[in-house]
């Protein structure tokens, strides 16, 4: 016998075993048998793998069936044994309140479905940065030949900016100008809202990622260069204001510090000068960085969560987690906002928890906010949208 409830090998010797009902060979060591039990084994529930799940559940497996006890607000919507209760019926705009209770596209907040997103611009090729003032929507193409487009905050047809950009990323704008960023040409441009012509204000520059704007500079980070670089809005040439900086992305500026996010660092610079100021030094996969009156809040995307930290210093904590990505991020009084591009949805975090703001989205990317919409983009579908907050 090689092993408890195990037969002989067939005479062809490289077959799996032929195990008795309620075991299974789940190491495939034909030396030990059908060494599992799969009769009431949570791991091995009915079959080698077959894992009966415990999130947000109590689980069980009997007579070789998996037994789910859902947490309170949770339930097994999917009727796949290896999640567990998946779907939390507070935010899940697929199963809001209850399994298949679909808000078609509109969050979810505390068990109610919320408003459903309208496009506001379609068709568009590798749509990626997103800004939003007092009358219009911004936003590039991020793709070689790509454009820079304005249209109404309502929807409208897009007023090309700029034609044949190379691989135009970030956007931001200030009373007169929008700017943007050349992330494979490697420039920093400017143009006036409305149109008209555009102005190379940085070249050679090495992969700039992101940029923000003030009443007098204009701030970008070198995604390759390990760089944060200001330019004075009155012209000269630009400056390198953070050096050494390991793989910067995200850039935010508050009243009196522009902010930055690294793989593995949130740091800040005093507008007025000074020396650099250390947010926090132990995240991870830091990508994307908004900020408010009291805390920077910066995306890890491929890591799943947001963080939280407060801007006079002291290390980040996890403000949301769980997610499969997370990708853009605003804040404002109402709450933050960030997206997941992978499970296409648009979050929000309050004092009071997680809600979905919309969900059935195709690769939401990009995200800002008026007073009374939040805006964002999905990429790969070409779309703009607003939902109401």
């Amino acid at each position: 016998m090689l092993g408890l409830g195990s037969c002989v090998l067939p005479s062809f010797d490289k077959a799996e075993l032929r195990c008795e009902p309620g075991r299974g060979d789940c190491d495939h060591d034909p030396s030990n048998g059908c060494e599992t039990e799969v009769v009431a084994n949570i791991e091995h529930c009915g079959g080698c793998g077959i894992s009966c799940g415990a999130d947000h559940a109590v689980a069980e497996c009997v007579a070789s069936s998996c037994n789910l006890t859902c947490d309170s607000g949770f339930g097994d919507c999917d009727h796949y044994q290896g999640n567990g209760c998946e779907a939390e019926f507070a935010a899940d705009g697929e199963n809001c309140n209850g399994c298949d209770n679909d808000c078609l596209g509109g969050g979810c907040s505390a068990g109610r479905c919320g408003p459903i997103p309208e496009k506001i611009a379609e068709g568009l090729d590798g749509v990626f940065g997103l800004a939003v003032d007092s009358n219009n929507v911004y936003v590039t193409e991020h793709r070689d030949g790509g454009r820079v487009l304005q249209m109404p905050r309502a929807g409208g047809q897009p007023l090309p900016i700029a034609e044949g950009q190379a691989r135009p990323r970030s956007i931001a704008v200030d009373a007169m100008n929008i700017y943007w960023t050349n992330e494979a040409g490697g420039s920093v441009m400017r143009a006036p809202i409305g149109g008209g012509p555009s102005e190379e204000l940085a070249s050679g520059q090495a992969a700039p990622y992101t940029l923000a704007v003030n009443a007098s500079d204009v701030y970008w980070t070198n995604h390759e260069g390990n760089e944060v670089m200001r330019l004075s809005l009155a012209g000269g040439q630009p400056s390198v204001v953070a050096p050494d900086q390991t793989d910067p992305h995200g850039i935010a500026l508050s009243a009196t510090h522009v902010f930055w996010a690294t793989n593995s660092t949130i740091r800040a610079l005093p507008l007025a000068g000074g020396g650099l100021v250390p947010i926090a030094s132990d995240i991870t996969g830091g990508y994307l960085i908004a900020v408010d009156a009291t805390s920077a809040y910066v995306t890890t995307e491929h890591e799943g969560k947001l963080l939280r930290a407060p801007l006079g210093g002291g290390g980040a904590e996890v403000l949301s987690s769980g997610h499969s990505s997370v990708d853009g991020v605003a804040a404002d009084s109402s709450g933050v906002y960030f997206t997941d591009s992978v499970s296409g949805s648009v979050h929000r975090v309050t004092e009071s928890g997680l809600s979905s703001v919309a969900t059935h989205q195709t690769d939401p990317e990009m995200v800002a906010l008026d007073a009374t919409y939040v805006y964002f983009t999905n990429t790969s579908e070409g779309s703009v949208m607003r939902v109401l907050k």
